[in-house]
């Protein structure tokens, strides 16, 4: 499914995740967490599948979520799953930035649902206005109260503005185990806790669920050591 992503992919990620520690965030806009919201958006990706002897094409619809960005790329998280097919040559993945559609390229991802991360980029002046909300290795603990923020419970194609929706932590262990429930659309979002000073850190990406009162996430500090 991934292999016609370039070679030279491992040099874009290290790169690309070697900006996070450098971004430039002024603490005005730290003190606005509500804006980070606005960095979670819609993701549309054309599929193929063979179903028995039928190939069948679909459009999946995730979330996905802006970390970093240079002078010429920005970075987004999002789920694996949501490209778990034939990637349609016609139709290339995107994501909406503030209603206007923004091509992104896919540049690694985990490859299954133990490791259900994604990665991509995109060009960064689609996503000047926004604040980038930063990965942390930093572990959860049970109880721990977090926000879970997607696109599952938006049908209006004209907002541009995801749900949000708390959740605290059951367990922690390979996946993050969460008592809400999120809805499909949501996978690709972000799982984050909200620091003393208003910001957001990611600590998750929404997973899977049963749309009712349990969700999960992969955690973000079993990313591997190419994000390091």
């Amino acid at each position: 499914m991934l292999a016609d992503i370039p070679s030279i992919k491992c040099r874009h990620l290290t790169v690309a995740f070697a900006l996070l520690g450098a971004l430039n965030i002024s603490a005005s806009t730290r003190a606005q967490p509500q804006t980070q919201h606005a960095s979670v958006v819609p993701l549309k990706v054309s599929l193929q599948r063979f179903e028995g002897q039928s190939r069948r094409h679909f459009t999946e619809r995730c979330s996905a979520f802006f970390v970093g960005h240079d002078d010429r790329e920005a970075v987004l998280m999002s789920a694996w799953h949501c490209i778990d097919g034939e990637l349609s040559f016609q139709h290339q993945p995107s994501v909406s930035v503030q209603g206007k559609r923004v091509a992104v390229t896919i540049m690694d991802s985990g490859n299954g649902m133990d490791r259900d991360w994604l990665v991509m980029k995109a060009p960064s002046t689609a996503f000047s206005s926004l604040i980038p909300i930063e990965l942390s290795r930093r572990p959860v603990v049970d109880d721990e109260s977090l926000v879970a923020i997607g696109w599952g419970r938006q049908t209006d194609p004209s907002n541009i503005k995801p749900s949000a929706v708390e959740c605290s932590v059951i367990s922690a262990d390979k996946s993050l185990t969460l008592d809400c429930g999120l809805t499909k659309g949501d996978s690709g979002g972000v799982v984050a806790r909200q620091l003393e000073n208003g910001h957001l850190e990611a600590v998750g990406i929404i997973s899977s669920g049963d749309s009712a009162s349990l969700s999960f996430a992969f955690p973000l500090w079993r990313l591997p050591d190419l994000f390091d």
